[in-house]
């Protein structure tokens, strides 16, 4: 109780055998930002392009902001406020802008923390990358992979073994959404506030997928890195927005664009892969 991001625990280990027990401590440091979850390893995911059928062993483990990218945040990149802004959803950035604005938020970070560790740019050329360097701890666009894993997938953490596959939020399930649970096309007819489906506004409900995150359906479409080959050489938007019908908002639903596109229906959120971030934290936490 109480526990903030980036605050220094120590944590007591014990465990038993037969007539003796022994025990040893670990100080360890929080995950420094709000506002992101962690995402675990799954195994066995099936993943489909159109193209083809993917079958990964084993995903890579992330981290993922629990709401869209706010124009709030948009236009302070460095801020880490523990209370949500009551905020809209930043709308009408095309997807090198929105690369761009990731590699801005990884350095602005590195000055609002002040604690000397340091996030890096992913992108070394947001407009003409093919991906982001995974070997740097940064922010990028989270890819089409960690975005669906995010949105539909119920799983054991500890064994990442799937458990469900939900196509909306998880309170719908596999039901017919309304707008009880998410904004599509006859809700509010605009983009309504990052996080309003946190069941504090009546009648709508608290509505966010397994691993808690927003407004994967409906709201606003949100741009995605690809993790596979695609025969479509444009940037792909998941998720339906406030203008889509509501079978469109599933958490599968995707359309390919040009990257340049710009319009009040699109927008994004961040993510950072665990592996690089966590061996970077250790080595700046044990210094």
């Amino acid at each position: 109780n109480g526990i903030e991001a980036g605050d220094n625990i120590l944590y007591k280990l014990k465990w038993c055998g037969i007539g003796a027990c022994d025990s040893t401590f670990i100080d360890a440091t929080t995950f420094p930002l709000y506002h992101m979850t962690y995402i675990s390893p799954l195994v066995n995911v099936e993943f489909s392009t159109g193209d083809f059928t993917h079958n990964i062993d084993k995903t890579d483990a992330f981290y993922i902001d629990l709401y869209e990218v706010s124009d709030d945040l948009y236009n302070d990149p460095g801020s880490n406020a523990e209370n949500l802004w009551t905020a809209y959803p930043k709308d009408s950035v095309n997807f090198y802008e929105a690369r761009e604005y990731c590699n801005n938020r990884s350095l602005a970070l590195n000055t609002a923390l002040g604690n000397g560790f340091q996030f890096e740019p992913v992108y070394s050329n947001p407009d003409s990358d093919i991906s982001y360097d995974t070997a740097k701890v940064g922010f990028h666009i989270a890819n089409e992979l960690e975005w669906e894993i995010a949105a539909s997938y119920r799983y054991e953490r500890e064994t990442g073994i799937i458990i469900e596959i939900y196509p909306y939020p998880e309170p719908v399930g596999s039901g017919e959404l309304s707008c009880l649970f998410a904004n599509y096309l006859g809700c509010f007819g605009e983009a309504s506030l990052v996080g309003y489906y946190d069941g504090t506004h009546y009648p709508y409900q608290n509505s966010t997928s397994f691993s808690r995150l927003y407004d994967m359906s409906g709201n606003l479409k949100e741009w995605v890195e690809k993790y596979f080959i695609h025969s479509d050489s444009r940037e792909i938007l998941r998720g339906g927005d406030f203008m889509s019908q509501w079978m469109d908002c599933k958490s599968t639903s995707y359309i390919y664009v040009n990257g340049d596109a710009i319009h009040t229906t699109i927008g994004f959120r961040t993510a950072i892969l665990a592996e690089p971030f966590l061996n970077a934290w250790y080595e700046y936490s044990n210094q």
